[in-house]
């Protein structure tokens, strides 16, 4: 990794392994992304206006939500459950209905989700959503051994319970890259180690995500960070999601931002309800904050150029300030030629190019020089598939020097990688 660079921490990635916790958690039974975020807590008072119909149905299992008037009822052939109390919220967003064998034990059970929470932003628009979970189960009623329909919640204390009792969380940014926010996590009470020089961990689990930029290009100091909404979902076999919101502050902003989730598995059995499935907790950085790890430095040291064989094409304007192009470097061999004046974009301006295992090195053609506004506030984005499927934001400053008469552009890259990783790699310099 070079030294000096600071990094702002970037998107975590999703680790392979899995974290290991020397607890089995349970839970027992019943146990703002913007600044300008409005949050809307749950309604439970009934509107005066009455509705009539069924608004959810599971043909499969015999279920259905009703609406009655000013009622909400589940109904399972001679029984119903009263849910009046979530009448409002069943209007604003129907609810579904979910048919598994949710625990194992050869029969299915269904699952009602429905919506709990939400936040708007200033402009009003929806910017994000938690769900809960109701599992329909089969009691006794003690005194006269009747039988009757109830429920079982899992609800946000689940998973704050796990996290409160049995898992420790820290979010931390690198000393040696500011672009870099550090998600690390290990068993409650075990202590999670640092790097002096670097802040990395060698802890069990950690991941990674990018911090945010002032309009500067100046990656924010991180200040604080904390767990938002906590969202259940249900895949079509019958796997059971939590994804827990993480939220960073900043000192220089006051923007509170989602910078990604913490993922966890859930299980359901008839004795200790939902819980958190051990060894399944990851984060998962939002798309646009996503980066590699920084644990992993090049090999070795490599270098590949690329010179511009066409002529300065003819224009009115000799500032660079628009740059687009991808290139496979893996396969690129340590000096090529090329016609660039078959390439779109400004690219035809540049002399050459050379890549390396900390970035890139663009040198203009001579009377040609980068645009300072662009370079000023760091408006540039380098992007590459790292695994093959998902880009990664790799880049992280760039500044102007001149070389004799000409003018060169350094983009300097968030650590260093290998030459064989950069198979698809994009370059956007642009106002």
């Amino acid at each position: 990794m070079k030294k000096g660079i600071i990094v702002l921490l970037a998107v975590i990635i999703v680790a392979a392994g899995v974290f290991v916790f020397s607890s089995k958690y349970r839970e027992k039974e019943n146990s703002q992304v913007e600044t300008s975020a409005v949050y809307e807590p749950e309604e439970h008072t009934v509107t005066e206006e009455s509705h009539d119909g069924v608004i959810a149905e599971c043909k499969e299992a015999d279920y259905k939500l009703v609406i009655e008037g000013k009622k909400a009822l589940v109904i399972h052939g001679e029984y119903t459950v009263d849910m009046t109390k979530y009448y409002n919220i069943f209007l604003k967003e129907a609810p579904t209905f979910h048919c598994f064998d949710f625990d194992g034990d050869g029969e299915k059970e269904v699952i009602l989700r429905r919506l709990y929470q939400q936040t708007r932003g200033s402009s009003g628009n929806v910017i994000d959503k938690s769900y809960k979970l109701y599992i329909f189960v089969m009691r006794k009623k003690n005194s006269t051994g009747e039988s009757y329909l109830g429920y079982r919640e899992a609800s946000s204390d689940l998973w704050k319970y796990t996290f409160e009792n049995y898992i420790t969380c820290e979010f931390t940014q690198l000393k040696s890259c500011e672009k870099f926010l550090q998600f690390a996590m290990n068993n409650k009470g075990e202590e999670i180690k640092y790097d002096e020089k670097t802040g990395i961990t060698d802890n069990k689990y950690s991941g990674y995500a990018s911090a945010a930029k002032s309009q500067l290009g100046e990656y924010y100091t991180l200040d604080k960070w904390s767990k938002g909404l906590g969202t259940y979902s249900i895949d079509d076999e019958g796997n059971i999601t939590l994804d827990i919101q993480v939220l960073a502050s900043y000192k220089e902003s006051d923007l509170v931002e989602e910078i990604g989730f913490i993922r966890c598995s859930v299980a359901y059995d008839d004795k200790s309800g939902f819980s958190i499935v051990p060894n399944t907790i990851v984060f998962i950085p939002r798309d646009d904050k996503r980066v590699a790890d920084p644990r992993e430095d090049a090999k070795s040291k490599w270098s590949t150029s690329l010179t511009n064989l066409s002529q300065s094409p003819a224009s009115d304007t000799h500032i660079i300030d628009w740059i687009e192009n991808s290139f496979d470097v893996s396969s690129m061999n340590e000096s090529e030629s090329r016609y660039f004046s078959e390439l779109d974009s400004q690219i035809k301006f540049l002399d050459s190019i050379v890549f390396n295992q900390d970035g890139i090195v663009l040198t203009a053609k001579e009377n040609y020089t980068f645009a300072s506004n662009i370079v000023n506030t760091q408006r540039f984005t380098i992007t590459a598939k790292l695994d093959g499927e998902k880009n990664y934001d790799i880049g992280y400053k760039c500044s102007v020097d001149t070389a004799g008469t000409k003018e060169v552009l350094t983009i300097t890259f968030d650590k260093s990688y290998d030459k064989a990783e950069l198979k698809d790699l994009s370059i956007s310099f642009a106002g």
